[in-house]
């Protein structure tokens, strides 16, 4: 019964179509989700919602946990409403392009993504991905995907490599070869009580 619910947004396309002498044959095209929201509206709990490549938003009561808990959150974004029906998101068959390429090219890298931040999409040309492997991941719509998610790759390989390895805070795949990155520095180690005493006591 759920999936009847959602059966509205949950198709993509239905083509009915006769075959003689007496047969109907329909044929539907389901939609796939790329990546998931959680909304609130009003004073309401917090929604989950599926977002599918040509952003359309639905609930999808009908998809196996394993399959919806691997799909990135999306931010950055406010939903819309018309009619009582939410509207798409504006430029995710770009996102869905992204994910698309980092999924079937660096499945590991790919899953270490948990957001996806879409606040600069519309007026910079630029997606910030959240990944656990090297924080704050701006991607450039102008170029192309593989490139960059290659040069991330190696970016994290040769991170690891550094004598005294740190965590990636950002990375700027948005401004061609030269990719800006920043590293977590770690934090400052607290004074040794005994040797302050020692300390303070030859001040003269």
């Amino acid at each position: 019964w759920d999936c009847f619910l959602v059966l509205e947004r949950l198709v993509r396309a239905a083509e009915l179509t006769r075959k003689f002498p007496d047969t109907l044959v329909v044929s539907i095209e389901e939609r796939s989700p790329v990546a998931r929201i959680s909304a609130r509206f009003g004073e309401g709990n917090p929604e989950e919602f599926l977002v599918a490549r040509d952003g359309v938003v639905y609930q999808g009561a009908c998809y196996k946990d394993e399959v919806v808990k691997t799909l990135p959150y999306l931010a950055g974004i406010a939903l819309k409403r018309n009619n009582g029906k939410l509207q798409p998101i504006q430029g995710m068959d770009t996102v869905a392009d992204l994910l698309s390429t980092a999924r079937t090219n660096v499945p590991g890298l790919y899953h270490n993504w948990s957001i996806i931040d879409l606040q600069k999409l519309a007026s910079d040309g630029q997606i910030v991905v959240n990944s656990a492997d090297a924080g704050a991941v701006t991607f450039g719509t102008r170029e192309d995907f593989y490139k960059q998610i290659a040069r991330l790759d190696y970016i994290i390989d040769q991170a690891k490599l550094t004598p005294t390895p740190l965590p990636l805070k950002t990375v700027n795949l948005a401004v061609g070869e030269q990719v800006p990155v920043s590293f977590q520095m770690p934090a400052p180690t607290a004074p040794d009580r005994k040797s302050t005493r020692l300390n303070s006591s030859h001040i003269t």
